[in-house]
């Protein structure tokens, strides 16, 4: 299993304060059977600094059978703020994927643009928790997107009793109508509600959309865009036209 979005990374950005809750971290996603983890910080100018603290960890990692990758998780106005010709960190040493957190509850009318233009310079986009962000009335611009090959992936933690109820019917929602292709931990501690919940998330899924869904989202399509290939599309029944009118698509 590979988690393309973890705050593995101690002491920078938001992730765990301290080596040692990094390194728990990595038992505990061990134990979750959990081989490949995109070690994330949100974007800042501190690349050499996280690049280190992944040189710390890659022992640890090793002797768990953990590959770790350091990567970014990106806002959207961060890519205009890299420019035309940017130098993004992917998900993996040969994915062309990257994080992206729109970090608002409002979806720009322009995203779509650009990512159509850094498409061009060879990128691709994985959309970060929409469902935490976002509401009913955005899956329509968020298909649209996905019909640009953008991705979208849900947080494990969002699966669980003590999300916001909004938060846990989108998920699901989003699995329903076959938008969401991926879920990833988005851990930033080994404890408490930002731990590491893709056993539990798992389990969820597998009640509420049968175990081939769950293997799509938690192990095939998470691999697929670390090795740069697009995920494949869930096996979900197709919608009735009073689904689609109550979802808005």
């Amino acid at each position: 299993m590979y988690d393309i979005h973890c705050h593995l990374p101690f002491d920078i950005s938001d992730g765990p304060s301290g080596r040692s809750e990094s390194v728990e971290m990595l038992r505990i996603a061990a134990e979750a059977g959990v081989t490949g983890i995109n070690a994330v910080a949100h974007f800042g100018n501190y690349l050499r600094e996280l690049q280190d603290r992944i040189e710390v960890l890659r022992p640890e990692a090793e002797a768990l059978g953990i590959t770790l990758h350091a990567g970014f998780e990106y806002d959207f106005s961060d890519l205009a703020e890299c420019g035309d010709d940017p130098r993004l960190v992917t998900v993996s040493d040969c994915s062309r994927y990257v994080l992206i957190d729109f970090c608002s509850s409002n979806l720009p009318y322009f995203a779509g643009m650009k990512f159509y233009q850094l498409a061009g310079r060879g990128y691709r986009f994985i959309i970060v928790h929409p469902e935490v962000l976002f509401t009913r009335h955005d899956l329509k611009q968020l298909s649209e997107l996905q019909r640009q090959n953008a991705v979208i992936q849900l947080n494990a933690s969002s699966f669980l009793p003590e999300s916001a109820p909004a938060v846990r019917n989108l998920a699901h929602d989003l699995i329903r109508c076959g938008l969401a292709q991926a879920v990833a931990s988005d851990a930033h501690r080994a404890t408490g509600r930002r731990r590491n919940a893709l056993p539990e998330a798992r389990a969820a899924v597998s009640r509420r959309h049968g175990t081939e869904v769950a293997e799509l989202l938690f192990d095939l399509n998470p691999q697929r865009l670390w090795e740069n290939l697009h995920p494949l599309e869930l096996p979900v029944p197709p919608l009735s036209r009073w689904q689609k009118w109550r979802l808005g698509l």
